[in-house]
């Protein structure tokens, strides 16, 4: 059974205190970007800025240790040479702190004896003084309903219900920056490096029991505890849906993990059947991780893979049809045949002497009718068979053939449809020359909750990875 965890991570996600241990005399330090952030983001808490040799940072004082700090501390985030960590392990332990986070490096990742050793010794203070250590080398936690930032990386969105982990912090800031763009908000993310004490099967226990977490990703490059991380992974993943992007699935890569956070790579195929068996989604790159995050919140559940295809808004669609309807089955997805009914209603209003008024749907021959279209998106919903329509808008062609205000009626076009549930809707959009106004467009779709992909191929991946998913679950 799960471990409730909540009362024991409140410090690291929630802490109401934090020290930033490091310098402060360029943007080259580490203490200088964790500050610098915290501050510019209106870390909603106390902060303090900890410095052996320096009397200001940011206007600001400079605490000379942790124990000269006259509040109580929460979190400690570290930015100093790792032959001064136990030291500063010991203030903390004396100042009663509750987590402390390294951005220092140079422990096991370097593949040297002395780093190992060092880290057990880490560990053995931790345990003596009753608190958590994030990685070592790592960036740390990104909670943004309390305006925390992930350490040198200064973006901040809007709080939403997904929770991320990575051993990475290069990768959680891309799947950070990702969630942003597309106006999906995170709950709670954190960058955990080597993992010495808290390790991936810690976080993914409290994300399973925390109230705020929907949906979780994770970045993953080694395991320290294999039994205790399937267990858990198993446990999290049947009450929420998991997305893990593998690191290390090649001879190179597992070489390059060992040297980045110090993890010991089991073979990918090991990996991958193991992390079926539990019950997790397996993508393969950053982008598929947003996309499926995205499809797991934005689009309900649809365990038959049953997809409606709709073109050729502004120009000939044939093409486009042709290719995802391959893609789609490919991908696993069904194309349903519209039945009698559905092709009599589109037989009312699509005229055009060569329509195919099969699925998928090219209405190329509308013209830009936007009544029309609305009739045709109505009359797809009407088939019981179709679980989800994907509308394929071209921003060039409507732009450029028809007006750049069409793609925005278009866009407010599919945000009432998505409104009016008649059946989920998601928006293949590609990027092209009207950028500008495609930009505009996809934003107005994000705002308003919708899912949008900027290609067949990425629509197709994910809905089929996601609704086999919901039919394993059943």
């Amino acid at each position: 059974m799960l471990r409730d965890r909540r009362a024991e991570f409140e410090p690291v996600f929630y802490p109401k205190s934090i020290a930033v241990v490091g310098s402060f005399t360029t943007f080259a330090k580490g203490g200088y970007r964790f500050l610098r952030n915290l501050l510019n983001a209106g870390f909603r808490g106390q902060l303090y800025a900890v410095s052996a040799s320096e009397d200001e940072a940011f206007g600001m004082r400079c605490y000379h240790s942790i124990t000269e700090i006259p509040g109580p501390v929460d979190y400690v985030t570290v930015s100093v040479p790792a032959r001064s960590v136990l030291a500063l392990l010991d203030e903390c332990a004396a100042k009663g702190v509750r987590a402390v986070q390294f951005f220092t490096a140079g422990f096991s990742e370097s593949g040297k004896e002395e780093g190992r050793l060092l880290e057990a010794e880490m560990v053995k203070k931790a345990r003596a003084g009753n608190f958590h250590i994030i990685g070592p080398n790592c960036i740390g936690v990104y909670t943004p309903s309390i305006r925390l930032t992930c350490g040198p990386s200064a973006f901040m969105g809007e709080t939403g219900d997904i929770s991320v982990a990575s051993q990475s912090g290069g990768h959680v800031g891309q799947i950070i920056k990702g969630c942003i763009a597309r106006n999906l908000g995170i709950s709670k993310a954190v960058s955990f490096g080597n993992g010495i004490d808290l390790d991936s099967p810690d976080y993914l226990e409290f994300y399973g029991l925390d109230t705020e977490t929907k949906a979780i990703g994770a970045y993953l490059e080694g395991v320290r505890d294999g039994r205790r991380f399937w267990n858990v992974l198993r446990e999290v993943a049947a009450i929420k849906p998991v997305v893990i992007l593998k690191g290390g699935k090649t001879v190179a890569g597992a070489r390059a993990a060992s040297s980045h956070t110090g993890s010991m790579a089991a073979a990918h195929a090991v990996w991958s059947t193991a992390l079926k068996q539990a019950g997790a989604l397996q993508v393969d790159n950053i982008n598929d991780m947003v996309d499926i995050l995205m499809t797991l919140r934005r689009v309900p559940p649809c365990p038959r893979g049953n997809v409606a295809i709709v073109s050729g808004l502004a120009a000939g669609g044939g093409g486009d049809s042709v290719a995802a309807a391959d893609i789609c089955l490919e991908s696993g997805l069904t194309i349903p045949p519209f039945s009698a009914e559905v092709k009599e209603e589109l037989q009312s209003f699509v005229t055009w002497p060569g329509a195919i008024l099969h699925n998928p749907l090219d209405l190329s021959s509308l013209g830009g009718n936007m009544d029309n279209l609305t009739k045709g998106l109505n009359a797809v919903a009407a088939e019981p068979a179709v679980d989800t329509i994907i509308l394929q808008a071209h921003a060039d062609d409507i732009c450029h053939g028809w007006s750049p205000e069409g793609l925005h009626r278009i866009a407010s076009l599919a945000v009432s449809f998505a409104e009016s549930k008649a059946k989920p809707v998601v928006v293949v959009l590609p990027p092209g020359l009207a950028e500008s106004e495609r930009l505009r467009a996809e934003t107005r779709l994000y705002e308003a909750g919708l899912a949008v992909y900027p290609s067949i191929e990425r629509a197709a991946r994910a809905l089929g990875l996601v609704s086999r998913f919901w039919a394993r679950r059943g």
